[in-house]
């Protein structure tokens, strides 16, 4: 019964917050949500698990965080970014040890265009949605122009194509994770 009902409630969702992805109406309310009023409707999203573990990866996409994240938890905490665990879990922030790995900006954005050009990868899929509206990209001048064309609305696009920032900052821009590793 939950596997016919989840997706309904998820496309209710979706429709209710304009995003693409489940998750990101959970970031738009982190966004929007000042006086943290909604915080205690959605404290079961953050596992026990997560609770009890002295890190806090912040998996920022195409930055090879799937291993790292594989070999630190037993599920998927998925590519939330340390604003939503600010606000949905601040206990959880002052018990943990939070850390990012970051990429050359340029690296970043060539894997992002691959794979964005081949549909995704071999484990992870491009959401439909922002599929459907990255279909007309062909060249790397035409996903910059897309980019560019969001105007900062970065909750337009895949997790892939968000910038850097937009995990690991707060709500002011500030860099809020304890640590940041660069790759390469």
């Amino acid at each position: 019964m939950k596997r016919l009902i989840r997706p309904a409630i998820e496309w209710v969702v979706r429709r209710a917050f304009r995003v693409d992805v489940y998750a990101d109406a959970f970031e738009k309310i982190a966004i929007q949500d000042k006086k943290s009023r909604l915080r205690p409707l959605f404290q079961h999203k953050v596992p026990d698990e997560l609770r009890r573990h002295p890190l806090l990866f912040i998996h920022v996409p195409k930055n090879g965080g799937t291993s790292i994240k594989r070999s630190l938890y037993a599920f998927d905490p998925g590519h939330a970014t340390i604003r939503y665990y600010d606000w949905l879990s601040p206990s959880l922030r002052k018990s943990t040890t939070s850390f990012a790995v970051i990429r050359d900006p340029v690296d970043r954005f060539l894997s992002g265009f691959d794979f964005l050009m081949n549909g995704g990868g071999s484990e992870v899929s491009i959401q439909p949605a922002a599929l459907r509206r990255l279909a007309r990209v062909q060249t790397v001048d035409h996903y910059l122009a897309y980019l560019e064309s969001l105007a900062g609305d970065w909750l337009k696009v895949d997790s892939f194509a968000r910038p850097q920032w937009w995990y690991v900052a707060n709500r002011t821009g500030a860099v809020a994770v304890d640590h940041l590793w660069v790759i390469g």
